[in-house]
């Protein structure tokens, strides 16, 4: 999908507290493996797509948005009232962000071109998981 054909989309956390507007198509959508995805999501793994941070915008109020250092290069962001997790900043890429599409609101698409969707960590998987697609797949980032 082309900048001019896409149309603004939007997310959320669980409670409505941290609400936001993505008005660029995603440029990468990874779905990681790693067991800090999954802990953190308490999923299989976790989905991102990235935008550049001009194109993500917070709609509500920031003060409910708490920040955790997962790594020495790895901010992420959470909604203080529900837990959720918004979004994360790589800070070698401080142009960029990466946002859950899990929470994107009904019939909304990150917009990005399917070859640029693609798993990560799968060596750290789950043991009990089986990955039955045919995206591209690779033991680290």
């Amino acid at each position: 999908m082309n900048q001019k054909s896409f149309q603004n989309i939007n997310g959320r956390c669980q409670c409505g507290s941290i609400q936001f507007i993505v008005s660029q198509p995603a440029f990468l959508v990874e779905h990681c493996h790693c067991s800090m995805c999954r802990r953190l999501h308490g999923a299989l793994y976790g989905s991102y797509a990235g935008v550049n941070t001009q194109h993500f915008s917070l709609k509500s109020n920031k003060d409910s948005l708490s920040i955790y250092a997962s790594s020495k290069d790895l901010d992420r962001h959470f909604c203080k009232m529900c837990g959720c997790h918004i979004f994360f900043k790589y800070k070698p890429e401080p142009e960029n962000v990466y946002y859950c599409i899990a929470l994107l609101n009904k019939n909304c698409h990150p917009g990005h071109n399917p070859e640029d969707e693609k798993r990560i960590f799968v060596g750290s998987k789950s043991c009990f998981h089986e990955i039955e697609d045919n995206l591209p797949k690779f033991d680290e980032r």
